[in-house]
């Protein structure tokens, strides 16, 4: 087994652990170089996105299903949007591995009045989906039904205020 292995490798049977290291240490940096080009992607659908915030009560809200290849490209894109419009409130939905993925993300200077985890509470059940967090920033994941993305996005507007002091 050993001797086909070294064959495989095309090395002497005694040089198999340094160069089983240095294939290791290549699929770690492709791995990196594939993340990283993945949140590069990712970051590129903010531009088109802009305009589609609405306004609502001094506030900026947006609610879409955009394409990430998992859930940290999904906040990096809510923060991205958020930090781009302010005060915000951000919904974004994705499906990653054939499953419904939220996220809200609402500005410090609206979380007294909208929560983050309350809107996330109301939408996620939309997708199938189950999640939480705190009043700034909130996730669910595992959705059975990602084709709903819609009926979040339709829903969201009657979960926040008319009228926020900001």
């Amino acid at each position: 087994m050993l001797k086909g292995l070294a064959q495989e490798l095309k090395v002497p049977f005694e040089e198999i652990p340094g160069r089983f290291a240095k294939l290791q240490d290549t699929l770690r940096s492709q791995e990196k170089e594939l993340k990283q080009l993945k949140q590069k992607l990712a970051l590129q659908q903010v531009d088109s996105l802009m305009d589609q915030f609405q306004i609502q009560a001094g506030y900026h809200w947006i609610a879409t299903q955009i394409e990430v290849a998992d859930a940290a490209g999904l906040k990096q894109v809510a923060e991205a949007l958020a930090n781009r419009k302010k005060p915000a409130v951000v919904v974004l939905g994705a499906e990653i591995d054939g499953k419904a993925n939220l996220v809200a993300l609402v500005d410090a200077t609206l979380s007294k009045q909208v929560k983050a985890g309350d809107l996330i509470k109301e939408l996620a059940p939309l997708v199938g989906a189950k999640g939480g967090g705190k009043p700034e920033f909130a996730q669910a994941g595992g959705g059975t039904d990602p084709s709903q993305f819609t009926q979040v996005a339709q829903k969201l507007p009657s979960l926040l205020p008319n009228g926020v002091a900001v």
